[in-house]
């Protein structure tokens, strides 16, 4: 028997809505329903998209182009110093964007044994000569003189990275990290490159001291390109230290030690030796550059007669 017809209600136009008629409507809906759940967003966008032109509506924001927004993801790379070849994943449809990449400061470090009878001797005539100055110059002082030195005869390594951007001195402005309670500070020379080994003894001395005073002016540990850490002190023989950004490089200074040797013509012998570390920022000085620095600062401290005048 055919189910029979039940009027629900009459529309403007005059027509009667059946019982069947409505369970054919809310069947429609259900099937709609679980249609849009399936979409894929992207097929929603372009149905979202092909009714805005229908109407007439255009969003307030143009959707960016592939090409576009691959462009806003490399300047995001270089604002936050990553690397050129970082990798860039994306969802296609939007629903994220992420960025992979390696963080662009990286650090290397070259290594060097440098012989200390020349400087050890240098270091005694020097001080021998500021007698009557009251200047008594230290090794590390030298060190100082030499690294300054080093920067000059190799200038593309006297340099920072800043931002996206290398940022070359012509002076050598060295930092020194000095230990104090709580921590250390780096004050920083500046000019060491016009300064004499007793001038920059001197400055150090009172740099040094009001640094363990905390007395230091911000202007005066703040700069420089490159910086030196000496534990030789505390007897410690090799170390490699972090570089303190900006600074492109800072060198690790160890404690001298007599190592036996073996000379020139084949006879052993006893030298006092200081190993000497380079960590440099491969983005300013690469492995190359570090080891012509690293050689030029140990030929300085073997031949120091040339850091003359004093």
């Amino acid at each position: 028997m055919k189910p029979q017809k039940t009027e629900i209600t009459e529309n403007d136009s005059g027509w009667l809505m059946t019982y069947g008629d409505m369970m054919t409507l809310i069947l429609c809906f259900f099937v709609l329903l679980f249609s849009m759940s399936t979409l894929d967003p992207v097929k929603m966008a372009e149905m979202g998209d092909a009714m805005n032109q229908a109407t007439g509506q255009t969003n307030e924001k143009p959707v960016s182009s592939l090409a576009e927004i691959k462009e806003e993801l490399y300047q995001i790379i270089q604002q936050e110093n990553m690397e050129d070849d970082a990798t860039i994943s994306w969802d296609p449809r939007g629903v994220a964007i992420e960025l992979k990449g390696n963080v662009s400061f990286q650090e290397g470090s070259v290594e060097l044994n440098q012989k200390m009878e020349n400087l050890l001797d240098f270091r005694q005539k020097i001080n021998k000569k500021l007698l009557d100055k009251n200047i008594k110059v230290s090794i590390n002082d030298i060190i100082i003189k030499a690294c300054s030195e080093a920067l000059q005869t190799n200038p593309n390594a006297n340099a920072i990275w800043a931002g996206n951007k290398l940022i070359k001195f012509d002076s050598s402005d060295i930092a020194v990290a000095v230990s104090v309670e709580g921590g250390l500070f780096t004050p920083v020379i500046k000019d060491t490159d016009q300064k004499t080994i007793s001038n920059i003894s001197e400055e150090m001395k009172d740099l040094a001291s009001r640094a363990r005073a905390k007395k230091l002016m911000p202007t005066e540990f703040q700069g420089g390109s490159f910086a030196i850490s000496n534990l030789g002190m505390f007897g410690i023989e090799s170390f490699d230290a972090i570089i303190n950004p900006p600074h492109a490089a800072i060198l690790a200074v160890g404690t001298g030690k007599k190592k036996p040797v073996v000379s020139d013509d084949g006879s052993l012998g006893a030298a006092t030796e200081m190993e000497l570390s380079l960590s440099v920022d491969h983005r300013v000085i690469d492995g190359v550059l570090g080891a012509q620095l690293l050689h030029t600062i140990v030929d300085n401290l073997e031949n120091p007669i040339g850091l003359l005048n004093i």
